[in-house]
């Protein structure tokens, strides 16, 4: 990835995504290699850490997660 936040083109890992404000659209923040099992509990608190601190660094008081198996099922849990 070159910096931008452009999600164009082939990628086989997993990329955390963040809002950017000043161009009023998500970007990736962070790539990871390989995906990462949603089913094993360090894997989501290490998300978990990283999305609390991206969202308190830039001012916000709340954070929607959402979990999805490939459109089988979806977990929204909004943490205030």
């Amino acid at each position: 990835m070159d910096g931008s936040g452009d999600v164009s083109g082939t990628f086989t890992g997993s990329r955390y995504m963040t809002y950017d404000a000043s161009q009023q659209k998500m970007r990736v923040d962070v790539e990871l290699q390989g995906e990462q099992n949603s089913d094993e509990p360090e894997i989501i608190q290490a998300y978990l850490e990283h999305a609390m601190t991206d969202c308190v660094s830039n001012g916000f008081t709340s954070l929607m997660v959402v979990f999805s198996s490939h459109g089988v099922s979806t977990n929204i849990y909004n943490i205030q």
